[in-house]
């Protein structure tokens, strides 16, 4: 099948939805360039969305270079755009004879995040012309939840400036960050991404959702708690034709943070160690459970 004869496919939702209002209709456009081409997927193609995750719209049935490396796939739902993606993968499946056809993933801006190294501004000495200067560079030695100047960040502040730091080379726009004001401790780490940022500052709220608003140009990262947003119920109006629950049997029950400190007694070194433990009053032995954090 050529280029031209699978663009010309009408989607087969068209005479439904000119016999009821109510009717689901996505449309697919490729993107290459600055020209778009709607086409019509295969049977089986597959659009999921993951908090936390990668967004993806999985592509069946299409012709051996109808997508390509660097071409975008954007998915509309009743004339509103819900995903938008760059070729991930690309898997040629050859039958019988000469047909062919490809399977191409297309995944959204999530992907490029968790390639992305993150990095922090970092006082460093820099030599020009036989003279040493002090100024602040990027380095991928990390101490989050510290502000630029050693002082403490909260947590909502910490996360966007994760997230400002991919803001371009990702592909996207910060909308807003409300998850908690809370400040965290210092944690030095180093050679992570963005993904693995974002991820490890929210390990201690589950229930946060990292999701983006794709009818805007360029997408909008949104990261914030259900409770205190309207995050859940866009979820669960996301169109879908199949749900899946999925059920933890062992959810963390209790969180020990463990405080390591030194000092001296008569010149004699000794080290002490704290425990943190919510809920509060839970005993220390407690801790040993594999669903404690």
């Amino acid at each position: 099948m050529t280029e031209a004869q699978f663009t010309s496919i009408e989607p087969r939702e068209s005479a439904a939805v000119a016999a009821s209002s109510s009717a689901v209709l996505f449309a697919f456009w490729r993107i290459r360039g600055s020209a778009e081409t709607r086409f019509t997927p295969g049977d089986g193609t597959r659009l999921s969305f993951a908090s936390k995750g990668t967004d993806t719209l999985k592509v069946l049935g299409l012709p051996p270079g109808f997508l390509v490396a660097g071409d975008k796939v954007k998915a509309l739902y009743r004339g509103v755009q819900v995903f938008l993606g760059e070729v991930d993968a690309i898997v040629r499946n050859k039958n019988r004879g000469d047909d062919e056809t490809e399977t191409v993933t297309c995944a959204g801006p999530w992907s490029k995040m968790s390639r992305l190294v993150f990095r922090q501004y970092w006082m460093t000495a820099v030599e020009s012309n036989g003279a040493t200067t002090a100024s602040f560079n990027y380095s991928s030695r990390l101490i989050l939840n510290m502000a630029r100047n050693g002082d403490w960040q909260s947590l909502n502040v910490a996360l966007g400036e994760i997230a400002d730091f991919g803001e371009t080379p990702c592909g996207y726009q910060v909308g807003s960050v409300s998850v908690s004001t809370q400040q965290l401790p210092f944690d030095e780490t180093r050679d992570i991404t963005v993904a693995d940022a974002i991820r490890r500052e929210l390990r201690f709220f589950p229930k946060s959702i990292v999701r983006f608003d794709y009818s805007t140009t360029p997408p909008t990262l949104y990261i914030a708690r259900q409770s205190g947003s309207t995050d859940a119920s866009y979820v669960a109006a996301i169109p879908k034709s199949a749900r899946q629950y999925e059920y933890d049997p062992h959810p963390i029950t209790m969180v020990d943070l463990e405080i390591e400190a030194t000092g001296t007694i008569d010149d004699v070194p000794y080290r002490s160690i704290y425990h943190d433990i919510a809920p509060s009053g839970t005993q220390p032995s407690a801790t040993c459970s594999p669903n404690c954090l």
